[in-house]
């Protein structure tokens, strides 16, 4: 009988948090949508997968609220996901291969087909313009580092950084230039 009431306790107690995660899920979801919307088109450049990639987003983040640490805040958390599922999305386009056949009966030459990915030249050097931006930004404040993070690295834009950071957006560009001219000096040294 003890065993059964104090099981109801927690049963009460898990349910009442589940609630209080769910509300605030909810207000942040609805907050940062649009936000959340525009980095996966950005990032996927078609509407329909943009929807599927912030859908899965979400259903990832609910599924696992219990992971969030609370170390940034939820939108950076929420933010971050979406950014991944788009990523995975895309990775997942570019493994098929669509050729458009121009008519029926028509075959395509195969080799003709153009291949835009970048020589192992460019990737080495891209590689290594990264490496080093990626040591030099090391040595920016962690305000700056956020800011340059959430711009060039996953892409968003001065308004979805200020409204994924709680700040104005001309704080957000302040901060975005300032982070550029650290970098400039860092290198220079």
């Amino acid at each position: 009988m003890a065993t059964t009431i104090v099981n109801s306790k927690r049963q009460t107690e898990a349910s009442i948090r589940d609630r209080d995660h769910f509300e605030e899920f909810t207000k942040v979801v609805t907050r940062y949508l649009p936000a959340l919307y525009g980095i996966a088109f950005r990032r996927l450049g078609n509407i329909a997968d943009a929807e599927d990639a912030v859908q899965d987003a979400l259903l990832s983040a609910y599924r696992h609220l219990d992971q969030f640490r609370g170390e940034a805040k939820f939108s950076t958390w929420l933010t971050s996901i979406v950014v991944n599922s788009a990523g995975s999305k895309l990775r997942r386009q570019l493994r098929h291969v669509h050729i458009p056949l121009d008519g029926e009966g028509q075959t395509t030459d195969y080799h003709s087909l153009s291949d835009y990915r970048p020589n192992p030249e460019e990737v080495c050097q891209r590689l290594e313009i990264a490496d080093l931006v990626l040591r030099l930004s090391k040595g920016l404040s962690p305000k700056l580092r956020r800011v340059f993070e959430l711009h060039y690295v996953h892409g968003l834009s001065t308004e979805e950084m200020a409204s994924s950071l709680g700040i104005s957006y001309s704080a957000a560009k302040t901060q975005l230039s300032r982070a550029r001219g650290r970098l400039k000096q860092l290198a220079r040294a």
